[in-house]
């Protein structure tokens, strides 16, 4: 990484390279590259000191900001000698330098602002202190550049808290709860948890935090901003994209720092804390690059207390996501919201109806029922009611009609259907197999089946002695396995065996390969069976415990 940064005012400019080296933390900038460049960035801020200095002279400028601009380069130049005595091996203060970094950026900033305001006043073009403020903003620029190449030397630029939430004051949000029809139940279940926030003393000790789920499209994330701005309380909506994509270190740092920052800000309260989109968690969880995020965001919810802290933490997900189960576990109101039925769908078109110009002597409760039956939209989602309509009305404008009528609505339901399937298709990508082949692979499997049952008639003793071997080898593994299956029943994949035993799928694999998992774990087509009961797993503990 090069940088330039000029040394002195009337000097050529001078380059530097960042040099790095190898540590077990990572790639590293030496110390005495780092050195090398804060000394060039200490001088190159005295000589644009000293030249602001004494060009505000001809700027007419105040005083004051005069001395103002002149103590922040002053305090930077302070921390960055402070920081130069502290750097003394090539891993620490990194953090520290990217804060120094920091402040020498709002100098910058504040320079910018002080030589455009200078540039608005009125100067001749010709004149001496017009060409010296605008010499100026050139080597303002110039410096803000150096920083910006320096902090990208260093691996990573300082996040500020501000960056990892969004905050959604009521006034500012769109939805309006009479538009959020159907979902009654639903509504009213979350009502209730938004009221508590909005007492001004508690008057019960009660903990909640929500997880809604169901289908995409469905209208669970505008639900909880209608209610929102009904009840007049804000969200602070998580970044979750940006959490992730920092360093596993600063993603556990920012996530501590954040929620502490949440839970200690009276300005903040009340408040929802709203992650939505949590289904990025299912994305990654299956990592163990993204354990000790997901071990943080446990902890940090568990800290959370709705009537203590007056934040009510709500989690969206689409349904179809797997979940650690501890996670789950921090949720104690799961709510459950399904594709409208026949009667929501025709509330909801009923409404959407209302907000369109239609044909004269349209009956809207008549259209609504009859666009409702099962043959024409079921299936579809609030969402898909709303994409009917946008290509209702496009293809009445098309026609160059303003007002829409029936038959507009029922081509625009096929036109939509025909997009869907097209998509689904797509998504199938010539997988779909005939019923011969699938008929073959049943029947595959099915003997596949009956061959272990086979061998474990055959040999109980055998069953025994690998299950022995492998809770000796590996207890978690088994054990973990074995009470998710007793709960489910179902047999496993190789990313729900990762998810479930902490191990990444690579091993499990391997594991998985060798004896005695080979033959507690028998492979039928692309999942895992346990062919061991909880009797024969009791005994053989009990062995194990009275050997020990």
């Amino acid at each position: 990484m090069w940088g330039k940064v000029m040394s002195d005012k009337n000097s050529e400019n001078k380059e530097f390279e960042i040099k790095r080296i190898t540590t077990p933390q990572g790639d590293v900038p030496t110390v005495d590259s780092m050195m090398e460049a804060l000394n060039l960035i200490v001088s190159r801020i005295n000589a644009l000191s000293r030249d602001f200095n004494e060009r505000l002279k001809y700027s007419g400028a105040s005083i004051e900001a005069a001395e103002f601009i002149e103590q922040n380069l002053s305090d930077t130049n302070r921390k960055i000698y402070e920081l130069k005595k502290s750097l003394t091996t090539n891993t620490e203060h990194i953090d520290e330098i990217n804060k120094n970094l920091k402040n020498l950026e709002d100098v910058v900033s504040n320079l910018e602002r002080m030589t455009k305001n200078i540039l608005n006043n009125d100067y001749a073009p010709q004149s001496k202190s017009y060409e010296d403020i605008l010499e100026i903003k050139e080597l303002t620029i110039s410096l803000r550049d150096t920083v910006s190449k320096l902090q990208k030397s260093i691996g990573e630029e300082f996040i500020e808290l501000g960056m990892l939430y969004w905050e959604h004051n009521y006034t500012e949000i769109s939805e309006n709860l009479e538009d959020i029809v159907a979902y009654e139940p639903e509504k009213a279940k979350i009502m209730s948890y938004f009221k508590i926030l909005n007492l001004p003393k508690p008057v019960i000790n009660i903990d909640a935090k929500i997880l809604l789920f169901g289908p995409s499209g469905i209208g669970k994330s505008s639900l909880i901003r209608a209610i929102a701005k009904d009840q007049k309380i804000k969200i602070i909506e998580l970044n979750l994209p940006l959490i992730i994509s920092l360093k596993p270190s600063k993603q556990v740092e920012n996530l501590n720092n954040l929620f502490h920052y949440l839970r200690f800000k009276e300005g903040f309260k009340p408040c929802v804390l709203l992650l939505d989109n949590f289904g990025i968690i299912h994305k990654i969880q299956k990592d163990s690059l993204f354990l000790p995020l997901i071990e943080t965001l446990i902890l940090e919810l568990s800290r959370i207390h709705l009537t203590k802290d007056r934040i009510l933490v709500v989690a969206i997900l689409n349904g179809a996501e797997y979940l650690e189960k501890r996670l789950l576990d921090q949720f104690n109101e799961k709510i459950e919201m399904n594709l409208p039925d026949q009667v929501s769908r025709a509330l909801i078109l009923r409404k959407l109806l209302n907000e369109v110009n239609l044909e004269i002597d349209l009956d809207l409760d008549e259209i609504s029922s009859k666009l409702a039956e099962p043959e024409l939209t079921d299936g579809f989602s609030r969402k898909d009611l709303k994409e009917v309509f946008n290509i209702a009305k496009l293809h009445a404008f098309t026609e160059g009609r303003p007002l829409l009528n029936e038959n507009d609505l029922v081509k625009a339901i096929q036109t939509f259907k025909e997009r869907k399937t097209f998509q689904i298709s797509s998504e199938l990508g010539g997988k779909a197999q005939d019923k011969t082949a699938t008929g073959k692979k049943i029947q595959h499997l099915e003997e596949e089946l009956q061959n272990v049952k086979m061998m474990l008639s055959y040999s109980t003793r055998m069953l025994k002695h690998a299950l022995r071997l492998a809770l000796t080898d590996n207890y978690n593994f088994i054990t973990r396995l074995f009470n998710h299956y007793e709960l489910t029943k179902k047999p496993f994949t190789i990313e729900e065996m990762a998810q479930l035993t902490g191990i990444n799928e690579e091993n499990v694999n391997k594991l998985l390969r060798k004896m005695p998992y080979k033959l507690l774990f028998p492979k039928i087509g692309e999942e895992y069976y346990i062919i061991f009961d909880k009797t024969t797993l009791e005994e053989i503990l009990a062995e194990m415990a009275l050997t020990i």
